[in-house]
């Protein structure tokens, strides 16, 4: 698969909220700066493949995110933007949340249910994950790949 369409960052917003779908400003900078900062890591990161992991066209002005109201409106999905929901307090024009329900007072609050707090995950569990995906990558067999590599070539089709 490759890019077949390229426009304007405009022409993209326009065009899938056309679609019902809403432009997340503040999600395309946190993306983009993930990439960046992976992309620019120090030591390099790699791939399982042994390929220096890099993501240019992500923290370019190309990476947008857009929020499909539908699927996020869903009650498997309420998780997703969790923010405790209660005053603590504000010091120096910040302010502080806290989980409603605990802390002085809290037995006058409804605690929110687990269903709409995020997922907790483990290291052990992301761990595992990068093994799974690990075993299932293919070598990297494009035009510059390294020849001294011991990854296996994959038939052509």
């Amino acid at each position: 698969w490759h890019h077949v369409e390229v426009h304007k960052e405009e022409w993209w917003k326009i065009k899938f909220q056309l679609y019902g779908f809403r432009y997340s400003e503040e999600l395309t900078m946190a993306i983009r700066t993930q990439a960046w900062n992976e992309t620019h890591a120090k030591p390099p990161r790699y791939a399982p493949n042994g390929k220096k992991l890099g993501a240019p066209h992500i923290h370019s002005p190309n990476m947008q995110v857009f929020i499909n109201p539908a699927v996020s409106a869903l009650p498997q999905h309420a998780h997703l933007f969790y923010e405790p929901g209660c005053y603590k307090n504000r010091k120096d024009g910040v302010l502080y949340q806290r989980d409603c329900g605990e802390g002085p007072g809290g037995e006058k609050e409804t605690p929110l249910p687990d269903a709409f707090k995020p997922i907790v995950l483990t290291q052990q569990q992301d761990d595992k994950w990068h093994e799974w995906v690990k075993a299932r990558v293919q070598p990297y067999v494009g035009e510059d790949a390294d020849p001294s590599s011991t990854a296996q070539q994959q038939p052509k089709r």
